[in-house]
């Protein structure tokens, strides 16, 4: 294969074998699927799996690390069979009652109206009201969307908890 593919000289008459064609063809499919690949690997990448697009239906506007609860998705199966499944897209409001273990953490400001970046879960920064210094969890409370309200056992769990005399208030 190598023996046939010959460079040529400006002004050469240009003959191309078969051979020398179809090894062009494979090489620029290759370099394409190559490009889609990492095109791919790179938006994976881009978006970790604790992070969800979240719509804010607070009725304010919202600040990083501001909490709201999940009312449900975006898109109901009824709406959009494919975007429904094979996208997580959560419509955020101001925590209610029921919200106890399902609520998201702003990673960004959001606008009311607006669909910004949420943790869903794993390990992220947030705002705790601590209620009681021995207290190890954390979940939302009814109306709150700046902090999540310390507790004795919840949904989320406090890894650090900042010092008293190294807090500040917003």
């Amino acid at each position: 294969m190598a023996g046939s593919m010959k460079k040529v000289l400006p002004g050469d008459p240009l003959e191309i074998s078969a051979e020398t064609f179809n090894t062009l063809i494979d090489v620029a499919q290759a370099h394409k699927s190559n490009q889609r690949s990492t095109s791919r690997q790179r938006q994976i990448f881009q978006t970790p799996p604790n992070i969800v697009p979240v719509l804010n239906d607070s009725g304010n506007d919202r600040d990083r690390f501001d909490v709201l609860g999940i009312t449900g998705p975006i898109l109901t199966p009824a709406e959009n069979i494919d975007s429904f499944q094979n996208r997580v897209l959560l419509n955020g409001g101001a925590p209610g009652a029921s919200d106890s273990g399902r609520f998201v953490i702003l990673a960004e400001p959001i606008a009311a109206g607006a669909i910004g970046r949420a943790f869903v879960d794993g390990v992220c920064s947030v705002r705790v009201e601590m209620d009681d210094e021995s207290h190890g969890f954390a979940d939302v409370a009814p109306g709150v969307t700046a902090t999540l309200l310390s507790a004795a056992s919840g949904t989320a769990q406090l890894l650090w908890v900042q010092p008293v005399e190294d807090r500040w208030r917003r």
